[in-house]
């Protein structure tokens, strides 16, 4: 298709709509808006005709371009069409429409990116082996590094080395066994923070190394079972409350694993002490959840006894009490 021309629509219908000529359209889609932007002319506003040679295009009222863009599938052209709009004429209500329609964009670009770490990094974990020589002997040594291009990855998106194998780890599950959460991302019905949480729970799926085909047929089961469970509710709910719906559904899938890291995680028990100025110290313990909000408990209510505090000429004003701190993604 051509676009020979475009003419205004104050010379072809009335002062509110412009026409656009139309030569040698065959019909299909994807050349119609393509010749639309090679003319310059935003595709959001357009509306196609019934005739074959002759497109109508008219300005489009921003609350219902934004209700349009809302109601599509995010992509290149809801992106541009929202960068077209003047942020700063929008009411209150249109600005939250254009944030809706922004955090669905967001989502979808996101999902391009972690498509695009696949051939960056290689869709299966590369292990390559170097010959060193021991300082001081002529002794050879061999070593093995399993995903070497995170450092360049990491170089080259200015990215710590583990934040870049954390992004590798994600490309490649979204690509594998988490395809829905991936269709999800690039739908816009979720973000990258959702993701981020399912991720996490799918890390402690049985199966989860894939060094077999036993292991692999576990892990894509048990993820399938994870996307079953959470992502309704990260379509519709809070990263936190996607987390712990997460956390609930690897709970149900493996509750012999959960019991089993539940009994390994006593090992990593602790507690310390660090003192402080003017005769405070700071305790902090690791221990199992049950007992932290025991000794919680207990702590709160002995700092509220008034035989532990100190002679009234030291007392200092009693502060009001800290709120329960709130889960960071709710914030």
């Amino acid at each position: 298709m051509v676009i020979d021309e475009v003419v205004r629509g104050s010379e072809v219908l009335d002062a509110s709509w412009d026409a656009i000529a139309v030569s040698s359209w065959d019909g299909a889609g994807d050349s119609w808006w393509a010749a639309l932007a090679d003319a310059g002319v935003d595709p959001a506003w357009v509306e196609p005709w019934d005739a074959v040679d002759v497109g109508i295009v008219r300005p489009v009222p921003v609350r219902e371009l934004l209700d349009r863009l809302l109601d599509s599938r995010p992509d290149a052209r809801v992106m541009s069409a929202l960068a077209g709009i003047d942020r700063t004429a929008l009411s209150d209500d249109d600005a939250v429409t254009f944030l809706q329609v922004h955090q669905r964009v967001a989502a979808w670009w996101a999902a391009v990116g972690l498509e695009a770490i696949i051939p960056a990094a290689a869709a299966e974990p590369l292990i390559e082996e170097f010959t060193l020589l021991v300082p001081g002997s002529d002794e050879e040594r061999r070593i093995r590094i399993a995903d070497v291009r995170r450092e360049e990855l990491g170089a080259a998106l200015r990215l710590p080395a583990a934040t870049a194998q954390d992004h590798i780890d994600t490309a490649r599950l979204l690509a594998g066994p988490l395809a829905a959460t991936a269709a999800a991302l690039a739908a816009g019905e979720i973000t990258d923070r959702h993701v981020a949480a399912i991720v996490e729970a799918a890390g402690r799926l049985p199966g989860r190394w894939m060094r077999d085909d036993t292991e692999r047929a576990a892990f894509t089961s048990s993820c399938a079972d994870l996307e079953r469970r959470v992502l309704p509710t990260a379509a519709r709910a809070t990263v936190s409350m996607t987390r712990a719906a997460a956390r609930r559904a690897v709970l149900a899938i493996d509750a012999a694993g959960e019991r089993r890291r539940r009994r390994e995680a006593k090992c990593t028990r602790d507690v310390y002490v660090v003192d402080e100025l003017d005769g405070i110290s700071t305790l902090i313990a690791r221990m199992s959840t049950e007992a932290a909000h025991a000794v919680m408990t207990a702590v709160d209510a002995l700092a509220h006894d008034d035989r532990f505090s100190p002679p009234l000429h030291r007392r200092h004003p009693r502060r009001r009490p800290h709120p329960r701190p709130r889960d960071r993604d709710d914030r």
